[in-house]
């Protein structure tokens, strides 16, 4: 029996900056995810689910993350988050090749 896996969808407040312009729209929603820094960030849910989703092996590791994230970018404004039970995708291609022999000198046309 495999283990679940866990990711967290952030459902935000509406935010204005000082000119009223809608930086988040109310009940919108954002996967967590890793940036390129390592940092846990956002990304929109309207898109594919991320290749960069921040992982949680159990629902205590959730509850902690929610108390300690300071969220990313500051405009996030946590209403409510949502826990998604998760799997990975794997795929088999081709990635180089590699020498396994030479043909003999008989066998080439």
């Amino acid at each position: 029996m495999k283990d679940k896996q866990y990711a967290l969808i952030v459902v935000c407040k509406q935010f204005l900056d000082a000119d009223d312009y809608e930086l988040q729209m109310e009940d919108s929603e954002e996967w967590i995810v890793y940036d390129e820094y390592g940092d846990a960030t956002t990304h929109s849910v309207l898109h594919s689910v991320p290749d960069n989703l921040t992982i949680f092996y159990s629902l205590e590791e959730i509850e902690e993350f929610k108390k300690e994230w300071v969220p990313h970018p500051w405009w996030i404004v946590p209403k409510e988050w949502k826990v998604v039970e998760v799997e990975p995708v794997y795929s088999t291609m081709i990635v180089g090749w590699k020498k396994t022999s030479s043909v003999a000198a008989s066998e080439q046309p």
